[in-house]
């Protein structure tokens, strides 16, 4: 499936708590389709850190529902 690449996870992240790992995909985001990077920030840019998303993430042949907090952003290069 199409969808963006989780490229990295903080470990103390509550993304880590709730079991991402590198190289998952997140093929949605609050029951919307994410199909590329520009879809996945479109989808966040009305969100603030603490907000909770329901993200759809591809693994291992199977499709999962992940609850996340969003975080402030670190880094300017990272989405």
């Amino acid at each position: 499936p199409s969808g963006v690449i989780i490229t990295g996870v903080l470990e103390e992240s509550h993304a880590a708590e709730q079991g991402l790992a590198t190289d998952d995909l997140i093929v949605g985001f609050n029951e919307l389709p994410i199909s590329s990077l520009e879809d996945l920030v479109a989808a966040k840019n009305d969100l603030s850190a603490g907000d909770l998303v329901l993200l759809t993430v591809y693994r291992g042949g199977k499709y999962y529902q992940v609850e996340v907090e969003l975080m402030d952003q670190i880094s300017p290069e990272i989405y």
